[in-house]
């Protein structure tokens, strides 16, 4: 019996959900720490890099 994949990575759905499952775990241990120290402002430092564009059609 094979494993469906993932159409993209190539991984089973048993590894991306185990990934998964990784990284919101990763997350809430930042998140129990207080967030990221080194950002005091989340919201005004997603303002600086938030990489603005022209969207289509609104040249002006």
């Amino acid at each position: 019996m094979s494993r469906k994949r993932d159409h993209k990575s190539g991984e089973t759905v048993e590894q991306h959900a185990a990934r998964l499952k990784d990284a919101v775990s990763a997350l809430e241990e930042i998140a129990q720490a207080g967030g990221i120290a080194s950002i005091p402002d989340p919201a005004a430092w997603q303002r600086e890099i938030r990489d603005e564009r022209t969207l289509p059609g609104r040249e002006d």
